[in-house]
């Protein structure tokens, strides 16, 4: 929100509006406090739906107590106001109300100083607000065509305050129902009436406004005219000043589609080959090349025919006009850096200006840490005046020519007077004017510049950027007071037009930094951190520079130099950095580093586990189900990468409840090659339900649900033989034989049987064409569970099973089929066994295969015929013979990479999509053919080619990106996102240590790249890599052991600043690579009897293969217990080699340098353990003696056998 300083409060109150219905102004005069505890409040003017609030100059509540409500409120308003009282930050304390405030009062603020704590200071502060008065007003935004005998009513609601949304759309009533849109912010409402029937001749839609239900008394009636169906008319011209200027036209019907209006549209004095006509259905708009300024007279054809041929009944003729641009003055470009490698000019725009004000606001260099407590980056506006002091101010007068009226006209603001002094530091830019300073006609003579404020620092008396001369209002009073002054704020020729409200502003500001100083910091999850600093001007290192890292308290707690390469690596261990600030040469930078700032990773695929504090952990069970009273053997695996830790380093488990009491404590300060032994249990009488086995080393938490039911193993075993691999859709009628045995080897004749299957989708692939895509990304398959057989076990334990798999409509591929077969005991137990099988839904299966597009990008290309190969075959991959595929290609929009969903595109299946491009018939010779397509620049994005088999049923679809010639940045500008984005190509993204990482990108001849490569823990390795003149620049580096399991390369290109360059100053892209090392995975073997007696005992041997050595844990437990979960073997490897996220986050300053482009990206579970498969709630059953031994763990030297012996009960 906009803050009042306390200073200026008390030499501006005598000038707040006139208050309506409220308290004497003199009693709430500000008190003089010490505004060393107060450093502002709000404004004069609030909102309906606004809190009170005070700033205090210093933190008064820690971080704990931000958000909490207060008991009594220190803030009373007067008249009274019920309300709580709550610290948003540790130095604002804000007052809610109940109820929204009453729209024009005035209400007098106190603030019990006592009640905050501010130390000696005990005089209550006060100060008064006024809420601003609601009205509404009306914006039309015309008819338009609703299909072929209806129309459609457009308009625009807005209110000068928040007005609740279900009040706003009581104040239109109309006689058809009212669709409305309400923006976030509550101030405009837009409304839409469909269905407007058009009968044979002319009629007239009432519209009828009441503005009471939002407390305002202004009532009225809008009438529409509707035209009939026998006529074709022009409904209405609009000169439209927001945006491109442009001229609006409004037929009664949708215009005939590909008919020439060059000359059919024209304007006296315009040639027609500087107008551009955009026709969207029934609205015409009519661009200038040179822009609209002044009139002119629009002559509109009588030959322009509506979509059913129709003609207009006659020419038409009308006078236009664009009113005078309103006086107005931007800054015309972004960012805040500005490097010196020219002068230092900031371009700046104006439009019907004689002169402008300028104001500048110095934040010193050694402020700017300080400044970035309270702003998120460099652009920020909080707390300028604790910060810094305005040290230039003046009138600058702007020189026109004869064509400048009514146009935007760029200028350059030259800041070399202002930094000849001293150029370091961070300056704040603000522009305004005043009335004397506009070039705009009003009925009374504009008066005389007033001569511009002097500078005044006093932090007494006034913040000095807030109390400037544009703020006065040119010193003169406003008679209609606030409500006048609001309902006028659009107008040039009166006082309110200068004055700020919530939605009207004529000032402008921006912040300014010179410097030449790049800079980018990567931080791992390792609590080291990586500082890159460069030349902006270069794009090449800066070596030499210092580099400091400070906490929120602002002290050092790391500091270094960069190298030769730019390059410094500080290790931050016990503290949080909050900002990096870089000086070389007289050149600064400074860089945030809250989580909110760094670099956006959604368009990148940096998903995977999360390594805590360099640990990873791996905790695992001897089963997957337990019973209450059971013993629960559990293994926790450390790996200690970095080798922080001590050998005796605490290791703390615990065991909770499903209700999350703790049942079980217990410490470890020893190992077996890293294997913890953790032996816990529950009571006979506990609970069933998930448990939670919890394992802490230091600041790391790894967990484990443990399922403990009332259970038993299964006693049969099932076999349910289809006979074959593969269900093709000729033979989806089952023939097949079920069958059960005892565990214990005898039959189990005339038992129940029931059996269910679910159908899912799985990947269409064929060995023999695997570089074609038989896959339907417009397909949408449900998975559904059904009941599929029910019957009995004959006198031998089987049963024939014969019935059709029925597959339903939808499925876009191959589909798995899992079945779930039960086989009950006579007491009504049973035994459970799941079996998945594929199934082959379509006799016939389309194939595409596109070009695989240029190497560093791998797209296609406008502007070129792409040859699309086609195959055709049957559910074993063969080819078959002739038919007929339907080819359609279709324009789809972008999506994000962090949009793990699928792209909605079944809308793109149907033949009659308005976002169709191309399509075609190609007739297939022994299975195979081919279809070429072409899009044509400047289209360009990305596209989906589908084909239908119209002998068959199958459907194949795949997306590829289309682009431009040359550079695909050009292209990516449009894109979201897509401006900072640079596009990696690896050769293979699964190697082997030792193998060579190679990708390539695309890279301008002046570009240079800083390769970083990655890991969950930190940066690993940084290269700088030159651009290649081909425009292909490729990287090549080998595997090493500490990249495995998952690396990722991080490429940030960089260009040197150039104004004249449109490219983005930086881009980044990240690949990941999956990193094998056979050298860590061992092999253990196990040598035993295949069959164990009751009640003798057993001998195993553990080996591993190659002979390393190695650490196990060895369990034996009953196969019944096992089949419940389909439990499998713990395999730590799996789970620590598993990929990695990436764990380096990056932060740097490209997006705010000025003068060069620079796109910003909008800035978003590992499955792991010994329960992995297929997995099911288990049975319950009677209480059994579960046959479980537990052993371990041992460590196995190298080239040794190990021998166990366990008695089998």
């Amino acid at each position: 929100m906009r803050w009042t300083a306390l200073g200026l409060v008390l030499a501006a109150c005598s000038g707040s509006p006139t208050p309506t219905d409220g308290p004497d102004p003199s009693e709430a005069a500000a008190s003089q406090v010490d505004v060393e505890v107060v450093a502002g409040h709000s404004p004069e003017i609030i909102s309906r739906a606004a809190s009170v609030q005070v700033r205090f100059a210093a933190p008064m509540v820690d971080n704990t107590a931000v958000g909490a409500v207060l008991e009594s409120s220190p803030i009373t308003l007067s008249p009274a106001v019920a309300g709580s009282a709550r610290y948003t930050s540790p130095q604002v304390l804000s007052f809610t109300p109940d109820e929204s405030l009453k729209p024009g009062q005035t209400y007098a603020v106190e603030v019990d100083m006592s009640a905050v704590g501010a130390g000696t200071v005990t005089e209550g502060v006060r100060f008064q607000v006024t809420v601003m008065p609601q009205s509404y007003r009306l914006e039309s935004g015309g008819l338009s065509a609703d299909g072929p005998k209806k129309q459609r009513y457009e308009g625009l609601l807005k209110t000068a305050d928040v007005a609740d949304s279900a009040k706003v759309e009581k104040v239109l009533t109309a006689p058809l129902p009212v669709e409305w849109a309400h923006s976030e912010d509550g101030l405009e409402h837009r409304f839409t009436i469909a269905g407007i029937p058009r009968e044979q001749s002319d009629s007239k839609l009432e519209l009828v406004f009441d503005g009471s239900p939002i407390g305002v008394s202004e009532t009225g009636t809008t009438t529409v005219d509707i035209p009939g169906l026998s006529d074709f008319k022009l409904l209405s011209t609009r000169a439209v000043l927001e945006g491109e200027r442009h001229l609006e036209l409004r037929f009664s019907d949708p215009l005939k589609e590909d008919q020439d209006l060059n000359g059919r549209i024209r304007v006296d004095g315009v040639r027609d080959q500087d107008l551009r006509q955009e026709v969207d259905g029934s609205v015409v708009r009519l661009y200038r090349s040179q822009g609209w300024t002044g009139g002119g007279v629009l002559r509109i054809a009588k030959s322009i025919q509506n979509s059913l041929g129709v003609s207009l009944r006659a020419d038409f003729t009308e006078q236009i006009s664009f009113a005078h641009q309103k006086p107005a003055v931007r800054f015309a470009s972004s960012g805040v850096i500005l490097p010196t490698s020219g002068e230092p000019i900031v371009p700046i725009e104006v439009v019907n200006l004689n002169s402008v004000i300028v104001e500048a606001l110095r934040v010193h260099e050694s402020n700017v840490p300080q400044f970035l407590q309270a702003n998120r980056d460099l652009a920020g506006t909080e707390e300028l005046e604790r910060v810094g002091k305005v040290v230039w101010r003046a009138r600058v007068p702007v020189e026109q020519g004869d064509d400048s009226t009514n146009r935007w006209v760029r200028l350059g603001l030259d800041l070399a007077p202002l930094l000849k002094d001293d150029p370091r530091g961070l300056y704040r830019l603000r522009m305004g004017f005043t009335r004397a300073d506009i070039d705009y006609p009003c009925d009374s003579p504009s008066p005389e510049p007033a001569p511009v404020s002097p500078i005044d620092n006093d932090w007494e008396r006034t913040d000095g950027l807030e109390s400037t001369s544009w703020d006065s209002s040119w010193g003169v009073a406003i008679s209609g007071g606030y409500h006048e002054a609001y309902q006028s704020r659009e107008n040039p020729c009166h006082p309110g037009f200068y004055r700020k409200y919530h939605d009207h502003d004529i000032t402008t500001d921006k912040n300014v930094l010179v410097s030449n100083l790049g800079m980018i910091a990567k931080l791992g999850n390792d609590n080291t951190i990586q500082v890159v600093a460069t030349d902006l001007k270069t794009a090449r290192p800066r070596a030499g520079s210092t580099v400091e890292v400070v906490d929120y308290q602002l002290q050092t707690i790391a500091s270094g130099t960069t190298d030769a390469e730019g390059r410094a690596t500080l290790s931050v261990p016990d503290a949080q950095p909050f900002a990096i600030a870089a000086r070389s040469d007289g050149d600064a930078a400074w860089v945030r580093m809250d989580r909110g700032s760094s670099l956006a990773l959604g368009h990148f695929d940096v998903s995977g586990a999360t390594i805590q504090d360099g640990l990873k952990g791996f905790l695992y069970g001897e089963r997957g189900v337990w019973r209450p009273g059971d013993d629960i053997h559990l293994t926790f695996v450390l790996d200690d990468e970095l080798g922080r830790l001590p050998d005796d380093h605490p290791v703390q488990f615990e065991l909770l409840s499903p209700m999350g009491n703790r049942l079980d404590a217990k410490t470890f300060t020893s190992s077996v090659g890293g294997f913890y032994a953790m032996s816990t249990g529950t009571a006979h009488d506990a609970p069933t339900g998930n448990y939670t086995a919890k394992v802490r080393v230091g600041g790391s938490l790894f967990e484990k649900t443990l399922s403990v039911e009332s259970i038993k193993p299964n006693r049969l075993k099932i076999d349910f033989d289809f006979g074959t691999e593969l269900l093709k859709a000729d033979k989806l009628a089952i023939d097949a034989t079920l069958s059960s045995r005892w565990l214990h080897g005898a039959i189990a004749g005339n038992l129940k049987t029931q059996v269910e299957v679910q159908l899912s989708p799985r990947s269409t692939r064929f060995e023999r064409f695997s570089d074609y895509s038989f896959n339907d990304r417009t397909a949408r398959f449900e998975s559904r569970s059904s009941d599929f057989f029910a019957g009995t076990l004959d006198e031998n334990g089987s049963v024939a099973v014969k019935k059709a798999l029925k597959v339903a409509d939808g499925a876009g591929g191959m589909l798995t089929a899992r079945f779930e077969t039960r086989v009950f005991e006579p007491g009504g137990s049973f035994s459970v066994d799941r079996h998945s099988i594929a199934v082959s839904p379509h006799e016939r299966y389309i194939g595409l295969k596109l070009p695989k597009g240029d190497k560093a990008r791998g797209m296609l290309l406008t502007d070129v015929d792409h040859p699309v190969e086609i195959v055709a075959v049957d559910a074993d991959g063969d080819p078959v013979g002739d038919g007929e595929v339907e080819l359609s290609i279709f324009e789809i929009h972008w999506r994000w990479w962090w949009d793990k969903g699928e792209d909605n595109l079944g809308q793109y299946a149907g033949k009659h999509s308005r976002k169709i491009v191309d399509s075609g018939t190609v007739k297939l010779k022994d299975g195979r053919g081919t279809w070429n397509f072409r899009v044509n620049y400047p289209e360009w994005g990305r596209y989906l080619i589908v084909a239908r088999d119209k002998n068959g049923t199958h459907t194949s679809s795949v997306i590829k990106y289309i682009d431009w010639p040359g550079w695909a940045g050009r292209a990516q500008k449009d894109n979201p996102g897509g401006a900072s984005v640079l596009s990696l190509v690896a050769d293979e993204q699964s190697v082997a240590v030792g193998d060579a990482i190679e990708l390539s990108w695309s890279a301008a001849p002046t570009a240079r790249a800083l390769v970083s490569l990655e890991n969950g823990s930190g940066v690993l390795e940084s290269h700088w890599v030159e651009p290649d003149p081909s425009g292909t620049t490729t990287f090549s580096t080998k595997a090493t052991a500490a990249m495995a399991p998952t690396v990722y390369a991080h490429v940030t290109m960089l260009q040197p600043h150039d104004a004249s360059n449109d490219l983005p100053i930086r881009v980044y892209g990240i690949t990941p690579f999956e990193v094998f090392d056979p050298k860590t995975k061992l092999e253990p073997t196990i040598q035993t009897a295949d069959v164990f007696e009751p009640s003798a005992p057993a001998t195993i041997q553990v080996t591993e293969a190659s002979g390393r050595a190695m650490t196990y844990t060895l369990a034996v437990v009953d196969e019944g217990l096992l089949g419940l979960t389909r439990f499998q073997t713990p395999d730590p490897w799996n789970h620590f080699y598993q990929r990695e996220a990436l764990g380096v986050r990056t932060w740097d300053l490209y997006s705010s340098v000025a003068g060069a482009y620079g796109g910003v990206l909008e800035g978003l579970l590992a499955i792991g353990g010994d329960g992995s498969g297929d997995s099911a709630p288990p049975s319950k059953a009677n209480r059994f003696d579960p046959v479980v031994t537990y052993l371990g763990p041992f460590t196995l030297e190298a080239g040794k056998t190990a021998k166990h012996t366990v008695d089998i009960p």
